[in-house]
């Protein structure tokens, strides 16, 4: 029986995509889908985020997401699969005797996937509760791009001391620097920054439950991490980057600031999981 990164790997290769492409397209970081190929699930950042990454690898090589969703949970029901032939299937319908001992453990059965699924949520927690103590960042963001990384929670955030010059340049920065909406193009909002006159700034902080962040700068991803409730994370970006991309996972509950501005991502507010947030940026 094919598994859930045969079918969608067999799918990528057909239309000719390769893993590089599928991260650009899908923002999905490459290690994520390689272990999806792989079907090492426990790799990706929980079931949450696997189901949704599934989904979302389906959509790209045009395969039915349901289908293997339906597989991931466990149930074992013959749902279509749009990518596999319909000929490859059970082309003839014999009628054989029942078999009581059969008919029991089929009884059983929807107990022993709530079961199996209960048991990998306790082992999820389980994981990110040993993640959140001892992991370090998945990868590690390049000196000369990305500067500064800290994380505080609101109850021992503390007065940052700064002396007058310090802080002119960035009040002047933030008052001429503009953001404008540019619309939203499926799983992605689009910005512009215009009038930057030096750094920028990304704040990020996650409000009523846990969310997962990742972090582009040109194009190529330089960080990502879980954001617990009430937790934020800041960035400065130098070298003047083009673009910067913000991945959001869980959108609801993620609040995004650009050098101390509010970004509202979400003006239509969609019910999705995730979402590209895009800035392109100019400089005087």
């Amino acid at each position: 029986m094919e598994t859930i990164g045969d079918i969608l790997k067999t799918a990528r290769m057909r239309r000719g995509l390769t893993i590089e492409e599928l991260q650009q397209s899908t923002k999905i970081q490459k290690r994520h889908l390689v272990s999806i190929e792989k079907n090492d699930f426990e790799a990706l950042p929980g079931p949450y985020y696997a189901r949704t990454f599934i989904r979302q690898y389906a959509a790209e090589v045009g395969v039915d997401g349901s289908y293997l969703i339906s597989m991931y949970e466990g149930d074992k029901k013959p749902a279509v699969n749009k990518e596999t032939p319909l000929s490859t299937r059970t082309e003839t319908s014999i009628e054989k005797p029942v078999n009581r001992n059969v008919e029991v453990v089929k009884s059983n059965l929807p107990l022993a996937v709530l079961f199996f699924s209960a048991v990998l949520i306790i082992l999820g927690i389980g994981y990110f509760t040993l993640k959140d103590g001892n992991d370090q960042p998945m990868i590690t963001p390049p000196k000369e791009i990305v500067t500064e990384t800290k994380v505080e929670d609101e109850k021992t955030k503390e007065t940052s001391k700064e002396t007058e010059e310090e802080k002119e340049p960035k009040e002047k920065n933030t008052e001429s620097l503009t953001i404008n909406y540019l619309g939203t193009e499926g799983y992605a909002s689009n910005f512009s920054i215009a009038n930057v006159e030096k750094d920028i700034d990304l704040e990020l902080e996650a409000v009523n439950e846990t969310c997962w962040v990742g972090i582009q700068v040109n194009g190529e991803y330089v960080h990502d991490e879980m954001l617990e409730p009430g937790k934020k994370s800041s960035y400065t970006f130098k070298d003047k980057p083009a673009t910067v991309a913000v991945v959001v996972g869980n959108v609801s509950n993620m609040k995004v600031k650009m050098n101390g501005k509010d970004v509202d991502y979400n003006p239509e507010k969609e019910v999705a999981v995730k979402k590209d947030v895009n800035f392109s940026i100019t400089y005087k």
